[in-house]
């Protein structure tokens, strides 16, 4: 379709071609014979007959190939314009998937944040109940240590006491009972045990 088309492009160009140098060439024969009378009247009329022939091969031999190059223009410009919406449905729907694409990364973006939070405060609720166990551990510990110390303390000062008391008694002991109050104690000590076995 396309080869029809350029010759009759081409048979168009040739025959405007002769058109144009029939018209110009008939004024410059009719400028060199103006002296004759008869002959620039014989010109215009062989002109405007040759002018008519030509219109008629033209619309005889040239419809055909002038139709058929048109038609193949316009199939070439229906093609064309079929191609450019085809290109631009292709653009449009590339354009449509691009914007559902950035909505759905948006979309994963803002749950992928959402998670992101929700797995901070996990971590820092799961950090404050290790610190807070950590704490009381450390506040146990301590405070058996602190009773250890107060047990110890208490058993060392009654342990004091005591010795002291044992002391001061001893002290007491020996300015307090004489020798007679010794012998009467162990006497007393043995009568005790003698009467026990006795029994």
């Amino acid at each position: 379709m396309k080869h029809t088309g350029k010759t009759a492009l081409l048979f168009y160009i040739v025959i405007t071609g002769v058109i144009w140098f029939h018209i110009f060439a008939g004024y410059a024969f009719a400028a060199e014979a103006q002296a004759a009378g008869w002959r620039p009247v014989y010109d215009l009329a062989m002109r405007w007959l040759n002018f008519i022939i030509l219109v008629f091969v033209i619309i005889k031999f040239g419809k055909t190939p002038l139709k058929n190059f048109l038609q193949a223009q316009k199939e070439d410009v229906e093609a064309e314009l079929h191609s450019l919406e085809n290109e631009k449905q292709e653009a449009l729907q590339k354009v449509k998937q691009t914007e559902k694409m950035l909505e759905q990364s948006s979309v994963r973006l803002q749950e992928l944040k959402e998670r992101l939070v929700e797995q901070g405060e996990k971590k820092k609720q799961e950090i404050v109940n290790e610190a807070n166990q950590e704490s009381r551990l450390m506040m146990d510990a301590t405070k058996r240590k602190i009773d250890n110390y107060i047990i110890k303390a208490k058993s060392k000062l009654r342990s004091e006491l005591v010795d002291t008391a044992m002391n001061i008694a001893t002290k007491k002991i020996k300015t307090e009972i004489s020798h007679d109050d010794n012998r009467n104690f162990l006497n007393h000590y043995m009568n005790s045990l003698n009467s026990q076995k006795s029994v």
